[in-house]
């Protein structure tokens, strides 16, 4: 089998020639010498002798948003980085910080319910332009080579995932669903219309799998929110891609374990990136034991244990995983993201074993 097939064949829990291995390279791939990454993903997936995957469709979505009648500013100086939407009511600002190779948002776009108010300006000024075209050349140099995955989501992610993570903050967006409902859920549902508009477009591309960047984890969102905003904007995306024979998967790396019931129970096609301690709260294997069998899972090598670990270590544990996820929608790969201290010689280990199996 090709890669792609094998991907999308154990995805689909149809028969495989063996287990797909597809490495998750967020953060280990900028940090690659600039030669290795004028090649591409695909090509150093491919020396590896590993599955290609490209979560994310290398930030080329099936849609993009613009602001209508709205100046987008940005600004760095030294380690802080300010971007300024200027709305026709108002303006939101928010700033990131540079830290360990990283930017950290570190002062969110809405405080006031002055704020809020141009944010609920903002999202009536959104217009989702297809982008289907790039999409869809990109899927078609990957080929039968790998699996392309492109993004879905107004910030690659679920409208509330991004409150949370981009335009309030945990603490805010507490005090803002208290205080004014009615607004939050004005520029829910203006979200929720847009999001679907790009799912819509999605169906339309050539794209087999999409995913969002869920960073699904109760450290920042209890069960209850996720089944009121959440779920039901994710699971319309589903019934969009699925009347097209298309498929989601929900990208999930924090604390899952309250919310196994409610993940089992939505309408998604694979859950990616779920991690035991430290990074998650649950093992690979025990979410495998409680999903439903049509729910394929993708990971099992937590980042942490895949940069610490000796090789030995690392065989052990990918021949567990092997053993224990036998029968179910299984693709192997290191959860959530991959450390820059991860070698080669590691990923070229877990490639030699799974070309053995």
């Amino acid at each position: 089998m090709q890669s792609k097939e094998r991907i999308i064949n154990a995805l689909n829990g149809k028969e495989t020639d063996r287990i797909p291995w597809s490495p998750f390279l967020a953060y280990f791939w900028e940090h690659q010498p600039a030669p290795v990454r004028a090649k591409g993903q695909l090509n150093f997936l491919e020396e590896i002798g590993a599955d290609p995957m490209l979560r994310g469709a290398d930030d080329v979505p099936p849609a993009t948003v613009r602001y209508r009648n709205c100046r987008i500013d940005e600004s760095v100086k030294g380690s802080v980085r300010t971007i300024t939407y200027s709305t026709p009511v108002g303006e939101l600002r928010e700033v990131y910080t540079f830290s360990q190779n990283s930017w950290f948002i570190t002062e969110h776009s809405v405080k006031s319910f002055e704020d809020l108010q141009t944010f609920l300006r903002l999202q009536e000024l959104v217009e989702v332009q297809p982008n289907i075209e790039a999409l869809n050349g990109l899927i078609a140099r990957w080929g039968e080579r790998g699996l392309v995955v492109p993004i879905l989501g107004l910030q690659h992610k679920s409208s509330f995932q991004s409150f949370v993570e981009k335009w309030f903050g945990t603490e805010e967006l507490v005090y803002k669903l208290m205080d004014h409902p009615e607004e939050i859920k004005a520029c829910l549902d203006l979200m929720y219309k847009n999001s679907a508009r790009m799912a819509e477009i999605a169906a339309m591309s050539d794209g087999e799998f999409f995913i969002s960047w869920e960073d699904t984890s109760t450290t920042n969102i209890s069960p209850a929110w996720y089944e009121e905003f959440i779920l039901p904007e994710i699971n319309s995306w589903c019934d969009i891609l699925h009347s097209s024979g298309k498929k989601y998967i929900q990208h999930a790396c924090g604390h899952l374990k309250d919310l196994m019931p409610l993940i089992g129970k939505s309408r998604i096609d694979a859950l990616e990136s779920v991690s035991p301690p430290p990074t998650g709260n649950i093992e690979f294997e025990e979410a495998g034991r409680l999903l439903p069998d049509h729910i394929a899972l993708i990971g099992g090598i937590e980042p942490v244990f895949f940069e610490q670990c000796s090789l030995d270590e690392l065989e052990s544990r990918v021949l567990f995983l092997c053993s224990e996820m036998k029968g179910r929608p299984f693709v192997l790969a290191n959860s959530d993201s991959c450390p820059p201290g991860v070698s080669r010689e590691k990923m070229e280990l877990v490639s030699g074993l799974m070309q053995s199996k």
